[in-house]
């Protein structure tokens, strides 16, 4: 919350972030592993940028976690990172979806969907939020596409 866009700037170092998304996905393989599901890098090219790379770590980390809790166990994720004339993050999961008309919400604070529909699933509602104010200081963008029973993917651009 003590970062903006007018004092992110110092804190942005030459970051390698396919080196930053084979360590969160290293991190959270093994409660993958416990679901039985796989994770795919699809597309894993050397990308250095300036970046905080916490908060570009935390972005990752969110949305990969997110991926885990939502995807039924025997199904898959698949990341991507790659870059043109910008940084493209793809994950994509075959998790329980998200219905259409909540996806305008998704990333307010403490927005849950339909708390039935996820019980015994932990959280806050408030990763989302933090993963939006995260690229925002990095003046990026993200845009989340999600079918009920297929699965979301969440494309973030940098």
């Amino acid at each position: 919350s003590k970062l903006s866009k007018k004092n992110i700037k110092i804190t942005y170092r030459l970051s390698d972030l396919d080196a930053i998304l084979l360590k969160i996905v290293e991190k959270y393989a093994p409660i993958a592993a416990k679901k039985s599901i796989k994770i795919h890098l699809d597309c894993l090219e050397p990308v250095a940028i300036l970046v905080n790379p916490l908060l570009i770590e935390r972005v990752f980390s969110n949305l990969l976690d997110n991926a885990i809790k939502y995807t039924p166990s025997g199904k898959n994720i698949h990341l991507s990172i790659y870059q043109d004339d910008r940084v493209h993050f793809k994950i994509q999961d075959e998790g329980i979806g998200i219905a259409e008309k909540f996806l305008a919400k998704i990333t307010d604070r403490f927005f849950r969907v339909d708390e039935s529909r996820n019980k015994g699933i932990d959280g806050f509602g408030i990763g989302l939020s933090i993963v939006e104010n995260c690229i925002n200081l990095h003046n990026g963008a993200f845009k989340i596409t999600s079918k009920e029973g297929v699965g979301t993917t969440v494309e973030v651009l940098l």
